[in-house]
């Protein structure tokens, strides 16, 4: 008896996307089968592919507990529910554009040895995600309890450090410049003016004359006192406290300099 068939009959065994059969109570979790489909209960356009079929198990025996139910649904907007539309072609996700790393470990030859490496691979790409997925609700959490003020609705103003929030800021609000502390490796307290980013969107920037200049050429251009640094790409401005950078966000705000992201 070879090793799939003595897999399918031993209930401790995981046999997953091969051997023809959907047994919860067996571990067997193929989805190739008519008989064997199954849709996700709030996507019924989108059929279960042995991801899907896999993390249900996980999620019904109590495995997935260290996640909240955000962070439950987030990993499965992100990734579960793409592979599967990935793998069944169903549903409006398309295709996942990660598979093709995986894809290029298939050789004329398909050994153990390139098993493992796409095998390690996944295993680094999964823990990606539930970090990301992790520190987004952190942030998101943090965000929910600083007492963040908006300028002229364009200008967000956070007074404390929070990582990672540039991508929450692009989602959840309209500014389009958000001013932040940073701290160097010194300990040092400075003021970041920075443009927020959202695909197929015009991005704020500084004027194009600033752009590239640092320490008194800058302040005297500018005559903002603070203002020690004004990256290439003018997306991004550093102060040494945070009325200057109120008065950098303004001045982007005021220059209307905008690039747009194709």
């Amino acid at each position: 008896m070879d090793k799939l068939n003595i897999g399918l009959m031993d209930p401790n065994v995981f046999v997953i996307d091969v051997g023809g059969q959907y047994n919860f109570k067996m571990l067997n979790f193929d989805h190739h089968f008519k008989k064997h489909c199954k849709y996700w209960h709030n996507e019924k356009s989108l059929q279960m592919s042995s991801c899907g079929l896999v993390w249900t198990f996980l999620k019904k025996k109590g495995f997935l507990k260290k996640f909240n139910k955000s962070q439950l649904r987030s990993l499965e907007q992100r990734l579960i529910k793409r592979i599967d539309a990935h793998d069944t072609g169903t549903g409006k996700y398309g295709i996942w554009k990660p598979s093709i790393i995986f894809s290029g470990y298939n050789r004329s030859v398909n050994n153990d040895q390139q098993f493992k490496k796409a095998l390690s691979v996944a295993c680094d790409v999964l823990d990606n995600y539930i970090q990301f997925v992790i520190s987004e609700s952190r942030v998101e959490s943090s965000f929910n309890k600083v007492s963040f003020k908006l300028i002229d609705k364009n200008i967000l103003f956070v007074p404390e450090r929070i990582d990672g929030l540039m991508k929450y800021v692009s989602k959840k609000t309209s500014a389009k410049v958000v001013i932040r502390p940073r701290l160097t490796e010194d300990n040092k307290e400075l003021w970041v003016c920075e443009s927020v980013f959202r695909e197929k969107s015009e991005i704020l920037l500084a004027p194009l004359e600033l752009c590239g200049i640092d320490g008194e050429l800058l302040k005297s251009i500018t005559d903002i006192p603070g203002l020690t640094f004004c990256h290439s790409g003018g997306h991004l401005a550093i102060c040494s406290d945070k009325e200057s950078a109120i008065l950098m966000a303004k001045l982007m705000v005021r220059s209307k300099s905008y690039s747009r992201i194709k």
